[in-house]
């Protein structure tokens, strides 16, 4: 934690950091992708504004990862998901039994945190900055790193 002492104003405090893939939101869908990005070998930045990862799968909501269990309302106990969805609920249901979702909420920062390509910001803010070539703009949060230009 950082202390300060009292001031009547403060610069906002920045990081800059480098990487091929910047991803915005830790919920479900930016935590797979952010996984899948590192294993496949790219320097992954991963902003969550919460204090854990999952979004609506987190304990700050207490919805579970249903995908293909509660499609159009079937209620199909045998549909499953595959792939980096189907590892994470089977190491949640090894570790946690019980389904706490704190439980969860460790078993994703764990999986971000074991992959060293990922770097994760937590309780982090993003701001959006234009980056211009002579051929198209892209938000530089969500584009390539902006010391390699798109070719």
């Amino acid at each position: 934690m950082t202390s300060e002492s009292p001031a009547s104003q403060r610069a906002i405090k920045t990081v800059q950091l480098s990487g091929d893939l910047v991803i915005i939101g830790g919920g479900a869908a930016g935590t797979c992708c952010a996984l899948t990005a590192a294993r496949a070998g790219l320097r992954v930045v991963l902003v969550q504004d919460r204090p854990v990862l999952g979004g609506n799968a987190s304990s700050e909501v207490r919805l579970w990862l249903l995908g293909a269990t509660a499609h159009m309302g079937s209620n199909n106990r045998w549909a499953r998901e595959g792939g980096l969805i189907n590892e994470i609920m089977m190491e949640n249901l090894w570790r946690n039994p019980e389904g706490n979702p704190l439980i969860f909420d460790t078993v994703l920062l764990e999986k971000a945190l074991d992959e060293k390509n990922i770097t994760l910001l937590l309780n982090t803010a993003a701001c959006w900055s234009a980056w211009t070539t002579t051929t198209r703009a892209l938000p530089a949060i969500a584009g390539p790193n902006p010391s390699r230009p798109p070719a």
